[in-house]
């Protein structure tokens, strides 16, 4: 991909909210951030020097992160990625571009009224800046021996793995070449009932109590006794939850390996630490109430967390909506004090479906 193709990939990304009084100032906001996430890089090469081995990694991350800002921005002013770059005077100085680089960024900042102002009110500085940003571009790319077309198609693909995503797609089916009863099953229901004045919650399926009784463990009524339904949204939306497995006895016992690593007591584990993640990011934001987007961060934590397991091959934009549908469900059942869960993986869909005895 060159970055000319990269361009037009971007803007299907695009969600500034142009219209917005300040909307165009989380575009500028982006770009002074993609540049401090780069001087960390920087800072750490120089540093750390060989030691630093993921270097070269992080760099192409953080330009790519800077490109896809760069190309939003041209977009809105008409400005093409299909130009030649123009020769740097600074030579093999990496550092000395770094920072021509980030005086460029910041001169951007000086021309907030103008990019606020809209296409018509653009100044030609705007449009100079972004082309003496992409030619200082080009040179770290290429005094590191990469390129901007690389660092493009890196970035796009980072960028559709977590916006472009098709949430009617199934779930994934990490056991369907293991035997049917050591299959999750892809549609049923559960009952979360409130007992002993709704301090504790027992789960019930097709007529039988399954799971532990569970309080909030808490001083206070934080609703923390529902959590076990952000495990069932890692089933229905991930295909993956050890601790339902284990819960539904469907480990996948037929495989000795498969059973200790993925289905064990650390699998277990690893699932719980998530699922505790997800309850302290969302309670801070009212369980993501109107939300339609989740912190990157988040979910980058979790692609460490559940590294060499079978869930490490879900994208962000599948964590993003298994988070934002978990979430919904939590809230019907505390708003509720229980209720019914349909839990669909051929349509990757936990939904509250209503209330018990209703």
């Amino acid at each position: 991909m060159n970055i000319c193709e990269y361009q037009i990939k971007a803007l299907e990304t695009d969600k500034i909210p142009w219209d917005e009084k300040n909307g165009p100032d989380i575009l500028l906001l982006g770009f002074l951030g993609e540049m401090g996430a780069l001087s960390k890089v920087f800072k750490r090469g120089e540093r750390d020097g060989e030691v630093y081995e993921s270097f070269n990694k992080h760099l192409n991350e953080n330009l790519g992160d800077l490109l896809w800002h760069v190309a939003i921005l041209a977009n809105k002013f008409g400005v093409s990625f299909n130009y030649t770059p123009r020769k740097n005077a600074l030579h093999n100085d990496g550092m000395a571009v770094f920072y021509s680089l980030a005086h460029k960024v910041v001169r951007l900042s000086d021309e907030r009224n103008n990019i606020l102002g809209g296409l018509q009110q653009a100044s030609l500085e705007v449009k100079q800046l972004i082309y003496e940003i992409l030619d200082d571009m080009h040179y770290i790319a290429s005094l590191y021996e990469t390129s901007l077309d690389l660092i493009a198609e890196e970035n796009s693909k980072k960028i559709k793995s977590y916006w472009k995503g098709d949430p009617t797609l199934p779930a994934r089916q990490f056991d369907k070449d293991f035997p049917y009863y050591e299959q999750f099953p892809r549609k049923f229901e559960i009952e979360f009932m409130e007992i002993d004045d709704g301090k504790k919650i027992i789960m019930h399926m097709n007529g039988l109590n399954i799971g532990d009784r569970l309080t909030d463990n808490a001083l206070k009524d934080d609703a923390y006794r529902y959590h076990d339904v952000f495990h069932l949204a890692n089933l229905a939306t991930l295909g993956w939850s050890p601790v339902f497995r284990n819960i539904l006895r469907c480990k996948r016992k037929s495989n000795r390996s498969v059973d200790e690593v993925q289905d064990g007591a650390r699998a277990g584990i690893i699932e719980e630490a998530v699922v505790n993640y997800i309850y302290d990011y969302a309670r801070d934001l009212q369980f993501l109430k109107g939300k339609k987007l989740v912190d990157l961060n988040l979910i980058l934590r979790f692609s460490k967390l559940v590294r060499n397991y079978e869930v490490e091959s879900c994208e962000p934009w599948e964590w993003a909506h298994c988070i934002l549908s978990g979430c919904e469900v939590f809230r019907s059942l505390r708003d509720n004090k229980g209720g019914r869960v349909e839990i669909d993986s051929d349509r990757r869909s936990i939904k509250f479906i209503g209330r018990l005895n209703s």
